[in-house]
């Protein structure tokens, strides 16, 4: 019996040509023996679609500098209010004791039905929404719409023709 694969792939050659299929098939059994069990690396299907031009390189999830930038800047203005409203309320605190609690809460009152109000107006923005959400949700109104969409374009065309100079619709 043969320890080395080289003798194995060796005998597996020999045997192979002498038409000896037992011994073949037996030497070549030792011969992968010898190979163990190997698997391809990490992210072989991901270099082997890349490599075929299938698959794009994945980039890193960044947001644009501008949402990155409105984002710092809201949580600085956070920062700052919640830093300050020791002071806040330390400014107020005389302002409410010189009008009085018959004058604020009133006014709170007042300021809560201001918001109820405009959050009911979204209520109907949202209604609206959904009507107009369901009524583009037929083919026959997206066709319409379509058709509108060509005749505006061949429309505009039309009157920007009209409306250049004679000059220059001459051809010389």
């Amino acid at each position: 019996m043969t320890t080395r694969p080289d003798d194995a792939i060796g005998d597996w050659l020999d045997a192979e040509g002498a038409g000896a299929d037992d011994r073949a098939e037996a030497a070549l059994t030792r011969a992968l023996a010898g190979l163990g069990r190997r698997g391809p690396r990490e992210g072989f299907a991901d270099r082997v679609l890349l490599a075929a031009g299938v698959l794009e390189p994945a980039h890193p999830a960044r947001w644009p500098a501008t949402v990155r930038v409105a984002l710092a800047a809201c949580l600085l203005v956070a920062g700052v209010a919640f830093a300050n409203l020791p002071v806040l309320v330390a400014a107020f605190a005389p302002v409410v004791r010189a009008l009085g609690l018959s004058t604020i809460v009133p006014a709170l009152h007042w300021l809560a039905h201001a918001m109820g109000a405009a959050f009911a107006s979204w209520t109907f923005v949202e209604e609206v929404a959904s009507a107009l959400r369901a009524s583009l949700a037929s083919a026959a109104v997206v066709m319409v719409l379509a058709a509108n969409l060509l005749v505006a374009t061949a429309s505009l065309i039309a009157l920007k023709r009209l409306l250049n100079p004679p000059e220059e619709l001459l051809p010389w």
